[in-house]
Order: structure tokens, then sequence, then C-alpha cells
């Protein structure tokens, strides 16, 4: 491995000093967007993409002998993505889009300006005292293009990748914005190189330290994001909900995913309500019936839970039945559907036939008490058994009303014969 270039520390300091202004001044115009609106920040975004491709042009810091990377590239670009996210999570998808079709406008815009005044650049020294020839200048102009379109498409895996591993593996807001703009630079270097450097000598020594340095900063960033954010988040005298780099919901669609669970889950036994079991009662049973498969409903009842109520009180009947709200999710296949019905009762809706249903009568009963003799404080009476009624389409009906009539009416079959039964047929 060749040695770093001796200058190599003292440059990465001061770029990372640059970093942390960038970060911070990007911090305060969105700390103060409700008095002057997202103008600066655009403006900023603006600015940045201007510098970013000056400094790709006209400066290069040694890494190695005979190998160079743009402060650019590794520091200003990152530095947009950041805006970006910020803009995001503060705000919504539609304003970080906004912001990113009018930065994408302005440098193409910019690109053309160039372009056009290419011809200027051949006067001569005594008119052209930046020292850029007509290449120079086409080069600069195809820059802007190139990084203009990239930053269009590292903007859209910038939010998909936030959101996807806020929505698979965690919340936690400092491994998503790492992932997030890891990613994105890291596609970016790639691309970046690919069209930039291509045929040139040691371009996999170029390319890595590239993609090292834009990783660096990415993971920078992050770090400078979680912290800022709370701050940017303070309007007035009043701190934002942000509960810091934790599993919270820190965008908008975090929160109404948030809502959408509280909309459908029972608050007290954590499986679905009322309201969202008829609509996947009528939504499944149109679809196998359409299908021509096969859709299985089981209405469970506990058994004397009226006498658990009036003995001990409601709140050991809130602890029976959250117990086997738990119970119930347990049994559950992952694609079943648990819902609370009502009260006492219960249903569950499942992709089969009625042999499923003895199955999970004893399952349940089982895992009712497992979890019944490790309680904490344990219960003074004994668990409750249930009964079941299940009923099928096509075997028993074909409406979502015919089946809901099938199977209740053979719950209070095994309630009138005396409970802690499952009843499947009408006989």
């Amino acid at each position: 491995m060749p040695p770093f270039s001796p200058d190599l520390a003292t440059n990465l300091t001061r770029l990372g000093l640059i970093g942390l202004l960038l970060a911070v001044s990007l911090v305060v115009a969105a700390r103060f967007r409700h008095f002057w609106g997202i103008t600066p920040l655009a403006v900023m975004m603006g600015l940045l993409q201007a510098v970013q491709v000056a400094l790709a042009v006209g400066l290069s810091l040694s890494a190695f002998p005979g190998v160079t990377f743009s402060p650019g590239s590794v520091v200003i670009f990152p530095a947009t993505l950041f805006a970006i996210l910020l803009v995001y999570v503060l705000e919504d998808e539609i304003e970080a889009r906004r912001l990113i079709f009018g930065s994408v406008f302005s440098n193409v815009t910019l690109a053309l300006l160039v372009f056009f005044l290419q011809p200027f650049f051949e006067g001569g020294p005594a008119l052209n005292r930046l020292g850029l020839d007509g290449a120079g200048a086409a080069r600069l102009a195809r820059l802007v293009v190139i990084g203009a379109g990239l930053m269009a498409v590292d903007a859209f895996i910038l939010v998909r990748a936030f959101e996807w591993f806020g929505d698979r593996v965690s919340r936690n807001v400092l491994a998503r914005a790492q992932f997030a703009l890891c990613i994105c630079v890291a596609f970016d270097a790639i691309c970046f190189s690919l069209v930039a450097f291509a045929g040139r000598p040691r371009f996999t020594t170029i390319l890595l330290v590239d993609l090292v340095g834009k990783v660096a900063a990415a993971s920078f960033y992050s770090l400078l994001f979680v912290f800022l954010l709370p701050w940017s988040r303070m309007t007035g005298d009043q701190e934002g909900h942000f509960r810091g780099p934790g599993p919270g919901s820190i965008t908008f669609k975090d929160r109404f995913q948030d809502l959408q669970k509280v909309a459908v889950r029972d608050a007290l036994t954590g499986v679905f309500n009322r309201a969202y079991f008829d609509h996947e009662l009528r939504a499944q049973t149109e679809r196998v019936l359409l299908r021509e498969e096969r859709l299985l409903l089981v209405l469970i009842d506990l058994d004397s839970f009226k006498r658990i109520n009036d003995t001990w009180g409601h709140p050991a009947g809130d602890r029976v039945l959250s117990l086997f709200g738990e119970a119930l999710r347990a049994v559950a296949r992952q694609n079943d559907t648990v819902c609370r019905y009502g009260g006492e009762e219960f249903a569950i809706l499942i992709a089969g036939g009625p042999s499923i249903a003895p199955v999970l009568f004893d399952r349940t009963n089982d895992e009712v008490s497992r979890l019944w003799n490790s309680a904490e404080p344990p219960f003074p009476f004994p668990a409750p058994r249930c009964s079941m009624g299940a009923a099928s389409v096509p075997d028993d009906a074909r409406s979502a009303s015919e089946l809901l009539a099938a199977a209740d009416r053979r719950l209070y079959a095994s309630k009138r014969a005396g409970g802690d039964r499952l009843t499947i047929g009408d006989s």
C-alpha cells in the first residue's frame, strides 16, 4: 500500500470542520423555516451544488502519491443529501421533491449558461482571469449535468432507503440515516467514477478513495443528523415530538403508520378491532370466492367471563382478556387475522378449511394454560376455558354475512352444550 500524503491528516481535519459548518448552517436554516420559509435551504442547496462542481474541476487533494480526491465530491455532495433528508423528515416527501426538482432545474440552467459562455473563455488571459479555457468550460458544463441527474436519482434512493430501513429493520434514527446516506453516496461514487474517470490509470484506486471518503462523510453527517435534528424541530419555546435516537416516529409516514396501527388495534388485547374485522371479513370472503379458495372463520367466547368480572372486578377481567389476546396471537399463523369481536368474544380468519379448527382449539387452551401458570402476579382463580364455533367458505356460506351467521350459530351451540368445546357442523 502506498504511503499516505503528509498533508492528509491536516486536510481531513479542515474538511471535517467544513462539514460541521455546513451541517450546522443547514440545521439553522431548518430551525427558522417557520419564520422565513424553506427558501434559505433551497438557496444553500443551489450554492452547495455550484461549489461542489467548481471544486470538482478546480481543486484536488492528495491522498496517496498520484491519487487525489475532490473535497467537493467527498464533503459538499453528502451535505446536499443531508439537506434533502432533513427536509424530508421535518416536512414531507412533497417538499423534499420540490427541493430536488428545483435544484436539478437550477443546475441544468447553470450548465446551459456555462455552455453558451464557452466562447468567451477563449479570449486570452487579459479577458479570461479565471484561467478556464473552452475545453474546461465544456467539462464543467458536462459535470454539472451529470451531477444534477445523479443527484435526482440519489435523492430518490435516499428517501426509499430511509423508509425501507425503518419499515423492515429498525426505526433507530442513527441507523436509518447512516444506511440511507451510505447507500446513496456509494451508488453516486461508483456511477460518477465510471462516467468521469473510466479508462484512466489507477481507476480502481481513485474509485476506492472516493468511495471511502464519501462513506466516511456520510457517517459523519449521520451523527450530526441525529444530534442536531431535535434542535431543528424546535419552534418558538416548544420542542417538537422527537424521541431521540431510538425507535421513534420521526417522519409523517412513520406517524401515519402508527396512527393506522392505533386505529385498527384493540388497545387492551393487542389484536385487531371490530372495525378491522368487518372490513377483512368482507374483503377476504370476496377474494376466496373469486379465486375458488377456502376461508375459515372461528368465533371464540370465554366461558364464565361474567362471573370473573362480578366476583373479582373488571381489572381482573381486563387481565384475563389481555392474556387471552396474547395467547391467540401466539397460536395464530402469520397470515391469520385475529380480532376482538366484542366484549369477551374473539374472531380468527384463517386461509383453509374446517380441519384447522380442532388444532386451533387445542393449541389455544394449551397456550392459555401456559401463560396462566407463568402470570405475575398469579391469578387467584383457575384459568377460564373457551367455546368456539367454526364455519367456512364455500362449505357453509357464499357471502360474508352467511359465514358470520353460521359461525355465530355454532358458537352458541357450543355455549348451550356447556362450553369448553368446538362446534364445526350444524348437527
